[in-house]
């Protein structure tokens, strides 16, 4: 006998995976020495962390916007607009995901969409 899953249990499911990864990359971005500010659910749409970093850069973008998805897609109109708010405000667009290595636990990666055309 299996157990189905309700429309509601899979959205909460989906949204407490979203936060833990949230929260993860706070913390591994705060560890990092950057000052993170998080968007409350569906605030911001396009953001999910604002990372800050003081000091002097030399030419180097100090904010981030961090989108987080689980499984590192970030579909093309989302990619546009994370693409555009930072190019807007001077910041960096990134995306966080998990990785898992073959050993041990996963942690939070950070992909520069920059880099990406």
């Amino acid at each position: 006998m299996t157990a189905t899953r309700t429309p509601a249990e899979v959205g909460r499911a989906n949204r407490r995976a979203g936060r833990e990864l949230e929260r993860a990359a706070q913390v591994a971005l705060e560890g990092a020495g950057w000052f993170v500010l998080r968007t409350g659910p569906g605030q911001a749409g396009v953001v999910d962390l604002v990372a800050l970093l003081g000091g002097t850069t030399w030419g180097r973008p100090t904010a981030w916007f961090v989108q987080c998805k689980k499984n590192g897609y970030l579909p093309p109109t989302e990619r546009a607009d994370l693409r555009e708010l930072a190019s807007n405000h001077g910041g960096r667009p990134v995306v966080a995901t998990w990785e898992k290595p073959a050993k041990g636990p996963r942690h939070v990666t950070f992909r520069n969409l920059e880099d990406e055309t």
